[in-house]
């Protein structure tokens, strides 16, 4: 038996699970390899860039990203981090994720929306290669894993902190 997939993506019902979604929250870097304060964020694609800018040293796009309003905004200043060492990136980026995850679901109401999924496959609708499953939720075949182009990292990242909490309960 097959688990249940839950697509997401920016828009609709499930679009809370959307790294865009709009819900300020504080996130503190891990101290281990980052030295910067706590800072609140919009939206958790937000605190992805910023720990990204400050991990790479690069404290012009960090200031920009922190005081960025739009994802778009964020993302064109995460698209110019200077000294990005794409391997060292790729090994530190879920973790990052999941600990912002945990940080945006760790409010009441929020977590409740993650439980609440149970043990559907968490899917991130997106033609994104790396965070989501590189088809769009409107595609004929977006349901069926064998047609996916992406590594889902989202939605792993997702399935990861709900096990977190349910653990935690």
């Amino acid at each position: 038996m097959t688990k249940d997939i839950l697509l997401f993506d920016e828009v609709g019902a499930n679009s809370v699970f959307s790294n865009v979604f709009r819900r300020e929250f504080s996130f503190t870097f891990p101290y281990e390899f980052i030295d910067k304060d706590e800072i609140k964020v919009r939206f958790a694609s937000q605190a992805l860039y910023a720990c990204k800018a400050a991990f790479f040293d690069d404290n012009l796009r960090y200031n920009a990203i922190v005081s960025s309003s739009t994802p778009y905004e964020v993302l064109l200043h995460a698209k110019k981090i200077r000294n990005v060492d794409e391997d060292t990136w790729s090994e530190f980026r879920e973790y990052f994720m999941f600990l912002i995850l945990k940080a945006k679901f760790s409010e009441s109401t929020m977590k409740k929306h993650l439980l609440e999924t149970g043990d559907s496959f968490l899917a991130y609708a997106s033609k994104d290669c790396i965070w989501g499953i590189g088809v769009l939720s409107v595609d004929n075949y977006s349901t069926n894993p064998r047609h996916w182009k992406g590594e889902n990292a989202l939605g792993s990242a997702l399935m990861r902190t709900r096990d977190h909490f349910r653990d935690t309960l």
